[in-house]
């Protein structure tokens, strides 16, 4: 797959935008690119990459996190997107529908993953993987997991996943509820004013669902 011209406030990002034309070479090349996209994600941090754009980090008014669409390519449809937690945030149990591949840029998370009950059960509990800077972690398109933030720092994670996640509908177990619940996560770029990091030659810096 011949690589796209890219636009956008990112294109001047050059290990970005090296790091998003080795996911299209993965996605190109590789029935299963989570691998591959994995160590692309390896190399980024180990460059030592950080968002120099401040508006990508930023919470979004009211709440804890903000969550940025950087990338969605127009002919695969795989997305990157940057995450910024608040310490001490708490997600809930949630899938993706897709693989996925996270990277911690800044601070400390914790991955719990869980697997499906029979029924409408909670979900039950596996392993916890604590995740500095520089982590990388896979997940599987039927994992469940849920993130935290360590107390006292925030943290900025970056995701790679094989769609769309911000314009799908996709499942959330809900404590409250004691069942699941369906959830479209969307992006905050609209909420605050920012176009999409880094586009295909072309493609509509807004972020618009499709």
């Amino acid at each position: 797959m011949a690589g796209p011209a890219f636009i956008g406030p990112g294109a001047a990002d050059a290990a970005f935008v090296r790091f998003v034309a080795a996911c299209r070479s993965a996605l190109s090349a590789e029935a299963e690119p989570a691998p591959a996209v994995a160590a692309a994600m390896r190399g980024l941090l180990a460059s030592g990459w950080q968002m120099a754009d401040a508006r990508y980090c930023a919470h979004q008014p009211g709440r804890q996190y903000g969550s940025y669409l950087l990338y969605r390519s127009a002919d695969t449809g795989f997305v990157v997107i940057l995450d910024s937690f608040a310490a001490g945030q708490t997600t809930d149990i949630h899938d993706h529908g897709t693989w996925a591949v996270v990277g911690v840029v800044a601070g400390v998370e914790q991955d719990e993953v869980f697997k499906p009950a029979p029924g409408t059960d909670a979900p039950v509990a596996g392993p916890i993987r604590l995740c500095p800077a520089g982590s990388v972690t896979a997940h599987a398109p039927d994992s469940l997991h849920r993130l935290r933030t360590e107390p006292g720092t925030d943290s900025i994670s970056l995701h790679v996943y094989g769609a769309d996640v911000g314009d799908r509908q996709r499942n959330a177990w809900s404590e409250t509820a004691r069942r699941w619940v369906r959830f479209r996560s969307g992006y905050a770029n609209a909420a605050m004013g920012v176009p999409v990091y880094l586009g295909d030659a072309g493609a509509d810096l807004a972020d618009r669902p499709r």
